[in-house]
């Protein structure tokens, strides 16, 4: 397809907003839109065969549908957006890299931290085999801080997959929160989420599977303690997907 063509499809008006906001192409110096919505666009029936729901039960949601309405909400561009924002996160949170450097830093602060702990004991473990080893002796675990700790400059520059893996809870909060805090609603002052925000943000956690139960009760404001813990529990998170960059 041909930009111009890309550029009117209605799909992706919060997507654009969303990448040229947060995400926009840049050497360094000048910035120009983004072209993420439209490599998002080429591969999206690829993208959607992969999601949990489809687009015929986000549209017979009748919850979701009427919440929508109230926002005034652009229904076929929050669809396109959640799929793009849950794709993304999903992604990103399988390609998280970090530098050797700092894990070394983590390690060597831990070290300092501890090293003189008389009461400190490491517990080391066969993995795959149930054995497990506690040491105590101070003199012991210096001698294993001393093998362990390194100041050599190279690791800095060095990259490694972060095997840690985001909780979906946590990958939850990085949806929603990208989600409601860049869609065009009027926000009423002195509140941080209005009770039809978080019943939107229920619906949008319900329709990925990420709450469960019968809707007509868990998409409800009687359930806003599900989306406020949510929110209070995470706050602060770092919520850049690493995909987009």
């Amino acid at each position: 397809m041909h930009y111009e063509v890309f550029k009117m499809d209605n799909r992706l008006k919060y997507i654009r907003q969303f990448c040229d906001t947060h995400y926009p192409a840049t050497d360094g110096e000048d910035f120009w839109p983004s072209n993420l919505p439209e490599a998002y666009l080429i591969n999206r029936d690829k993208i959607l065969a992969d999601m949990p729901f489809s687009e015929e039960k986000y549209y017979s949601f009748d919850t979701l549908q009427e919440v929508i309405e109230d926002l005034e909400l652009d229904d076929e561009a929050l669809l396109d957006f959640i799929i793009f924002l849950y794709y993304h996160t999903f992604e990103s949170s399988q390609n998280k890299f970090i530098t050797y450097g700092s894990k070394v830093e983590e390690i060597n602060k831990f070290i300092t931290d501890n090293i003189d702990n008389p009461n400190l004991k490491i517990t080391i473990s066969t993995k795959g085999r149930g054995n497990s080893y506690t040491i105590t002796k101070p003199n012991l675990i210096k001698g294993l801080f001393a093998v362990y700790r390194t100041n050599e400059p190279y690791v800095n520059y060095s990259i490694i997959r972060d095997d840690n893996p985001d909780t979906l809870r946590k990958l939850s909060y990085v949806i929603i929160k990208n989600l409601i805090d860049n869609l065009p609603i009027t926000k009423t002052p002195n509140i941080r989420y209005s009770n039809k925000e978080r019943l939107l943000c229920l619906c949008v956690l319900y329709l990925c599977d990420f709450l469960l139960g019968n809707p007509k009760i868990v998409c409800h404001n009687d359930n806003n303690i599900v989306f406020d813990k949510l929110m209070n529990d995470f706050e602060g998170t770092e919520i850049f997907l690493n995909t987009l960059a």
